[in-house]
């Protein structure tokens, strides 16, 4: 098994990406410089790394992948903070039974990330036949 080593995202408008995602993901940069890319700081105990690097496209940010985050608060809070940051709901808070609420987001820059609001609702009822 392969482990996960660095996680890198993609945006037209550096800036604008790493504004959105240090006010919602309370992600920081690190202070150091390589081209055209952005390090966020991560936990010590984090098994990968994480960057925003300049899109090589001008028309876009958009990569097919989307990375969840687990929100520590409210997916209705955290959403109206991505709009008041200029900030895209492509998928509003959805609830998946039995997992919690997911939504979909796309920053100024671009760049997509994918939400998560964790509900425990329990073991699920086994379902008897019928005879």
């Amino acid at each position: 098994m392969k482990r996960l080593c660095q996680l890198e995202f993609y945006s037209h408008d550096v800036d604008a990406s790493l504004e959105f995602a240090r006010l919602i993901l309370g992600w920081k940069r690190v202070p150091v410089a390589l081209q055209d890319q952005a390090v966020i700081e991560v936990p010590e105990h984090s098994s990968y790394g994480i960057s925003i690097r300049k899109s090589p496209s001008a028309q876009s940010g958009r990569t097919d992948l989307i990375a969840y985050f687990e929100a520590e608060e409210s997916l209705a809070d955290v959403r109206e903070r991505c709009l008041a940051l200029g900030g895209t709901i492509l998928q509003e808070p959805t609830l998946m039974t039995g997992y919690g609420t997911v939504m979909v987001v796309e920053d100024r820059g671009g760049l997509r990330y994918g939400l998560y609001e964790a509900r425990f609702e329990g073991p699920r009822p086994r379902i008897k036949n019928q005879p």
